[in-house]
């Protein structure tokens, strides 16, 4: 069963988000972190906070994603679409 955490891509990951990445480590969850709201920072940014996020929460996998523009909606299916199989 695969775990999609979703956080802010603007914002550090809340204690919230680092407590679930706890749990879902903790019960050995697979899980792909998406970060939403990716549309609303430069590239620059963009990249920088998704590396903070990636460390912060340990993750293997960050995805961009944005509803208002569909930045990384391919890649998030994709990735439950493998995990389903």
């Amino acid at each position: 069963m695969l775990s999609i955490q979703i956080v802010d891509s603007r914002h550090e990951p809340t204690t919230l988000d680092l407590q679930l990445n706890e749990w879902l480590a903790a019960h050995q969850q697979p899980r792909v972190v998406v970060a939403t709201k990716s549309d609303k920072l430069s590239n620059n940014e963009l990249r920088k906070n998704l590396e903070r996020v990636r460390t912060k929460l340990d993750a293997e996998r960050v995805i961009a994603y944005s509803a208002v523009t569909g930045k990384g909606r391919e890649e998030v299916w994709r990735t439950i679409e493998e995990a389903t199989k």
